[in-house]
């Protein structure tokens, strides 16, 4: 199925969550039978090519459904396709470093105010992101808390609310093959999980 298709196959929902790189697939895969089949669409994007082929294996043999797809293409080509104002919920977990480091950040604000105005007004945005030392030594709270509340600015100045931080954890369902590995180096690799939306918002989330 072509990347037009899909993205446009989407756009019939009511619902539309976007994974950006989706990995092998294993995260939309879990939370696909948590939805209407007939009313959301889980859309997966990941441009490595050999992970894209095994979340394309994954769900041909664990979901039997049309409303969960991949595509294998940069995800600010696949933004680009959308209309403002028209995505539920966009899931980044363990963004290569271009995409979250300090040293990169003139290069990726720009691509989250993007995922910003894609979302609708009350839209959320899951960031799940590591903190991990130069020198492969444990991190200490010091430095933890500077790099949180780096994000935290860093994101409220993009214009996002900080709806939910989550210390050393993920919410449930989120998972990927990276981060079962960190997982077992809590010293020396830090995870934060941060749930943002669009505009002040009270309701419950789960995914």
């Amino acid at each position: 199925m072509s990347k037009d298709t899909i993205v446009n196959s989407c756009k019939s929902y009511k619902k539309i969550i976007i994974e950006i790189g989706s990995g092998d697939g294993r995260l939309l895969s879990n939370i696909a039978n948590l939805y209407d089949r007939n009313q959301a669409f889980l859309l997966g994007v990941e441009i490595d090519n050999a992970q894209y082929i095994d979340s394309c294996n994954r769900i041909k043999e664990e979901v039997k459904s049309k409303n969960i797809q991949f595509i294998n293409e940069p995800f600010e080509n696949i933004l680009a396709n959308f209309e403002d104002n028209s995505i539920d919920t966009v899931i980044s977990v363990l963004p290569h470093p271009k995409y979250i480091d300090r040293t990169n950040q003139d290069v990726w604000i720009p691509i989250y105010k993007n995922i910003l105005d894609k979302l609708k007004e009350y839209g959320y945005f899951l960031l799940v992101t590591e903190l991990i030392d130069e020198l492969l030594q444990p991190v200490s709270k010091i430095d933890y808390n500077l790099w949180k509340n780096w994000l935290l600015e860093t994101f409220s100045t993009i214009g996002f609310k900080i709806f939910k931080v989550i210390d050393d954890d993920v919410p449930l369902y989120i998972t990927s093959h990276y981060l079962d590995k960190f997982r077992n180096d809590p010293e020396r690799i830090k995870i934060i999980s941060l749930l943002m939306t669009k505009n002040k918002n009270n309701n419950n989330f789960s995914l």
